[in-house]
């Protein structure tokens, strides 16, 4: 939703123009928050193995919500989106080190590779619908994007929730059954 429309989104926060040393300020922060999901898949990979992987979730699902809600208060603030985005990024890096791991958790390690084709191949479709969607419904409201990322920030904080309740008895409910 964000990567297809941080130029939209900067827009409606009315700090696309803005720069920072004279470096317009969308491309810097679009770098800059391609380096932070990139370091998300080590770090949150490193806090699954300490804590767990549905507790991971539910906490970076949890961040992203709060992080996503905090977008649509920084009006104005260029130096807060710049400095806010890329945190957004680093949360959402999450799933592409634990989601291949959590298929293999929920239907076994048989077909593991096939299943997570199927559940990245829905991921994809979803970011591309997330990214139109967005758009379309902040379109409705004169190009705010307000209103997606209050949705967003609603799914994410509903994620977490599912993670720990009903994921997780899932998750162990398996590996009881495995022993």
């Amino acid at each position: 939703m964000t990567t297809g429309n941080m130029s939209q989104i900067a827009k409606s926060l009315n700090v696309f123009d803005a720069k920072f040393m004279g470096i317009a300020i969308v491309p810097l922060t679009a770098t800059i928050a391609g380096v932070t999901n990139a370091f998300a898949r080590i770090m949150w990979g490193a806090v699954s193995d300490r804590f767990g992987r549905e507790y991971t979730m539910a906490f970076a699902f949890a961040l992203e919500g709060v992080l996503i809600f905090m977008m649509t208060q920084i009006m104005g603030n260029p130096i807060a989106f710049m400095i806010l985005m890329p945190f957004v990024f680093l949360a959402w890096g999450e799933i592409y080190a634990l989601f291949s791991a959590i298929t293999g958790d929920v239907f076994g390690t048989k077909n593991a590779s096939g299943n997570y084709g199927i559940l990245y191949t829905a991921k994809g479709l979803a970011s591309i619908l997330a990214g139109w969607g967005a758009a379309a419904v902040a379109a409705i409201y004169a190009g705010s994007f307000e209103v997606p990322y209050y949705i967003s920030a609603a799914f994410d904080i509903i994620a977490a929730a599912l993670a720990l309740f009903v994921l997780r008895p899932i998750i162990r409910k398996r590996i009881a059954g495995e022993g």
